[in-house]
């Protein structure tokens, strides 16, 4: 039991945590902590760097005062609207924080803080990873309410609201929003019935586009973080890409939105790897604890791809008994036979998002993915199928031109071997399945009267002592058939009592691995793909096996 004068302390370390609305995720997870020590105060400590500004070691997209700006302007509303009975307190130097971390009375937040050790706990890899964390959502104040509903009432009447929410910023400007689309999109809704509002992004509110003059705008929103949160919460259904300020609606009040364009491939924090590997959070999910009309669809914000997801999501809010997972199946199914690449791609994702436990939704999510050349994505999301279901076998991807993938780890050491060799994945897989699977038919294995062991007959690439240094290692792992090398002068040579050959030999012989030992792995591996090798029969030596000759 907490003791009556014990304070609940929350760290904000700007030498590890944005100054942006990353603080809405981590503000979600304090409270829920706080919320379930049962201690009744509330202490928020902001921390400078340790350079006694706002940026750490992050790339600086701003000048200090821009950072400074959305300190004032995003950072602290945040906390006062979300903590209105927190004690904040804003310190200049990082020193200044050791008081709050040595009184007894203290419990810190996040746990493990300490101040030459700081720790980030505000990404949405937390929400993902551990699926228990404690979180509280996060609500408007009444008085803000208020304000809302009666603007709302003022301009759009009884239609209903539906709010837009644009990115267009002057930096990562891949993960700019596609604004046509949503004007568009805008434009063709039934305006007796619904009232679009545009929440322009604050880096373009203030200037002049009248392409925005026939549409509500709402852009004290803009500059107001409650009065955003309250809109939200207020609203139909909210509309978004991923951006900072969308973490007030799916961090909020239960009101039904559609996420688009998750993956930003062009930028660090939004790209592929990125939020499979790192964050675990892999294509094909909705956010953590959402319900059946808070979904993510992981495309990109097309109009067909924004039109087609609204009107499913529509339907579902009215609980059409009609919407199945059969009938949206069908509609991916329609567009292959009539070669529409787009809709396919967009029914596929909307299967998915509406049908979250239905395994024939991803089977055929992952289908078409790998058919329209996505296979680094499909390979993702064929990993979070195999977490979710029982059947792996179920989900053998299986790529282009007709290649099955007989064994789905396969993929994943493509994309492992890429890591390790700083290769394109997407462009190795692409080499791998350009046709030159066909060139090679390893010849079968010998009869078992004339095999001699069970361990794998492989060969050694890399004549020199990589090859030398792994053969010492792990000869009485394999079945050492002899080296590999690209050097003619080698070739018909022994080496540690083994024959070295070129790759000729290699449809010559029965073989069940190739692995490379060679400072040059990243430009021999692409060699045997080409030849035609099967991936599922190359490895690569670890790196520290990789040595120079």
């Amino acid at each position: 039991m907490p003791g009556p004068n014990e304070t609940f302390t929350v760290i904000y370390d700007f030498e590890v945590t944005p100054c942006a609305f990353d603080v809405v995720h981590f503000v979600s997870m304090a409270l829920g902590a706080f919320d379930a020590s049962g201690i009744k105060s509330l202490r928020i400590v902001l921390v400078p760097d340790s350079k006694g500004s706002l940026t750490g070691d992050k790339k600086i997209h701003y000048s200090e005062e821009n950072y400074r700006w959305r300190l004032r302007q995003i950072v602290l509303p945040a906390i006062q609207s979300f903590c209105p009975h927190a004690s904040i307190h804003l310190l200049s130097r990082r020193e200044e924080a050791k008081p709050f971390l040595s009184k007894k009375s203290n419990r810190i937040y996040p746990e493990g803080y300490r101040l030459k050790e700081p720790l980030a706990r505000y990404s949405h890899r937390i929400f993902v990873q551990e699926p228990n964390v404690a979180i509280r959502r996060l609500y408007a104040s009444e008085q803000a309410i208020e304000y809302v509903e009666s603007w709302m009432h003022e301009f759009s009447g009884k239609r209903k609201v539906v709010t837009i929410t644009l990115r267009d910023a002057r930096y990562n400007t891949d993960r700019n929003c596609n604004t046509e689309a949503w004007l568009r999109f805008a434009s063709n809704l039934n305006q007796e019935i619904y009232a679009p509002v545009f929440l322009r992004d604050t880096d373009r509110v203030l200037e002049n586009d009248s392409r925005f003059d026939e549409f509500l705008t709402f852009d004290v929103a803009c500059f107001n973080l409650e009065l955003r949160t309250a809109l939200y919460q207020s609203a139909h259904v909210n509309l978004m890409i991923n951006n900072g300020p969308s973490s007030l609606s799916y961090l909020g009040n239960r009101v039904p939105y559609l996420y688009f364009k998750v993956l930003s491939n062009g930028a660090h924090a939004a790209c592929l790897n990125q939020m499979a590997e790192r964050s675990g959070f892999r294509p094909g999910r909705n956010w953590p604890g959402a319900n059946d009309v808070e979904l993510f669809i992981w495309e990109d914000d097309r109009f067909e791809t924004i039109q087609r997801a609204f009107e499913t999501l529509t339907r579902r809010i009215d609980r059409d008994p009609t919407l199945t997972a059969a009938q949206l199946l069908e509609k991916v199914d329609t567009a292959v036979a009539d070669s529409d690449e787009t809709a396919a791609l967009d029914w596929s994702a909307i299967a998915v998002a509406f049908f979250q436990s239905n395994p024939d939704t991803w089977l055929k999510r992952i289908e078409i993915l790998a058919t329209c050349a996505r296979e680094e994505e499909a390979y993702y999301q064929n990993e979070e199928a195999l977490i979710r279901f029982d059947h792996p076998q179920s989900y053998i991807l299986r790529i282009r031109f007709g290649i099955s993938v007989q064994d789905v780890q396969a993929l994943k050491r493509i994309f492992d071997r890429a890591s390790i060799l700083n290769l394109d994945g997407e462009n190795l897989v692409r080499e791998l399945i350009g046709g030159s699977q066909s060139k090679f038919t390893p010849i079968g294995r010998p009869d078992d009267e004339t095999s001699t062991t069970d361990r794998p007959r492989t060969w050694i690439f890399g004549a020199s002592l990589g090859g030398v240094r792994f053969l010492r290692k792990h000869r009485e792992e394999l079945d050492a058939l002899g080296f590999l090398d690209n050097d003619p002068n080698k070739a018909g040579t022994l080496l540690e009592g083994l024959p070295v050959e070129s790759t000729a030999i290699l449809s010559k012989t029965h073989f069940d691995k190739i692995w490379i030992a060679s400072h040059y792995a990243a430009e021999i591996y692409k060699q045997l793909i080409r030849k035609g090798i099967p991936f599922a029969m190359l490895e690569i030596a670890p790196r520290e096996e990789l040595i120079q000759d």
